[in-house]
């Protein structure tokens, strides 16, 4: 009977510890994708706000409008995307 529940006991802190060791893994590889989607995101979108306020300054009001709706028109596709919403 001993032994028995010995058995039934290392059985169920191996399977509790191989759940968490998942969880922590899937935490992880959650972040480093969170990490790159942002990355992805914030340097090309950095060098498409500094290429407006180039226009702007510049004068080139129109161009710069132009580059504004295309950029709404990505942000709009990107954060209709169900990967984005459901980080």
């Amino acid at each position: 009977m001993r032994r028995t529940f010995i058995t039934v006991l290392i059985t169920a802190l191996v399977t509790s510890l191989c759940w968490c060791g998942a969880s922590v893994a899937n935490g992880v590889r959650r972040g480093v994708e969170h990490l790159w989607l942002m990355s992805a995101v914030k340097a090309p979108g950095r060098m498409a706000l500094d290429d407006i306020e180039a226009d702007l300054t510049a004068g080139r009001s129109e161009a710069a409008k132009a580059k504004v709706a295309a950029l709404r028109q990505q942000w709009a596709i990107f954060n209709s995307e169900a990967g984005f919403q459901n980080s």
